[in-house]
């Protein structure tokens, strides 16, 4: 006879396990998320959660120590849960700042944080001017952007269509309701002005 004492040991256990992935499977989800990191990233999730989930407690815990703290196990892990759902959104939203981007400048750190190249040209209020490959552009204001893609499709508002010698051709710049969707693989180049 088969015993299967340790499979009901393990599922008595389950809540015990999964106390060590959760809050760093609930950072780590809502991180990649905030931040619109690729799905690319998701590898190996499961391992990163775990090693997340302990860095976490170990934080938790020392603070806990030094304020001098106790709480029940049950508390513990809705508290972690918690806070690595409020750090996954603030680092999210940090990490990919253009405060933290200068601060990597100033440390002489020449690199983005940002996967997408058209994050960091782009900011508000950004004016652009897109010449198409037949000699005819659009003038309008940056309103949204696909990230992530190489070619990415953007939206202008407030546009201009202008031709050759740059005589408008279609005016809605008066117009903010007004959007034109343009892919970037039939752009020969972009002009940005930042206002």
């Amino acid at each position: 006879m088969i015993s299967i004492n340790w499979i009901i040991d393990l599922i008595d256990n389950i809540p015990y396990i999964l106390s060590f992935v959760i809050p760093g499977y609930i950072f780590l989800s809502t991180y990649y998320w905030v931040s619109f990191v690729d799905h690319k990233n998701f590898n190996n999730l499961i391992i990163k959660s775990v090693a997340a989930s302990y860095i976490l407690g170990i934080v938790f815990d020392f603070i806990l120590k030094k304020a001098k703290i106790i709480i029940l196990p049950d508390q513990r892990i809705i508290l972690l849960t918690i806070i690595g759902l409020l750090l996954g959104v603030i680092l999210g939203e940090l990490c990919h700042s253009t405060a933290f981007n200068n601060i990597l400048l100033k440390l002489h750190i020449y690199r983005t944080t940002n996967d997408d190249f058209w994050m960091d040209i782009f900011k508000d209020n950004t004016w652009v001017r897109v010449f198409l490959k037949d000699g005819k552009s659009y003038l309008g204001l940056y309103k949204y952007g696909q990230s992530n893609k190489d070619e990415p499709i953007i939206a202008l508002t407030m546009y201009q269509k202008l031709d050759e010698e740059a005589n408008v051709i279609i005016d809605n710049s008066n117009n903010p309701k007004e959007l034109i969707v343009l892919n970037t693989k039939d752009f020969d180049r972009i002009e940005i002005v930042y206002s």
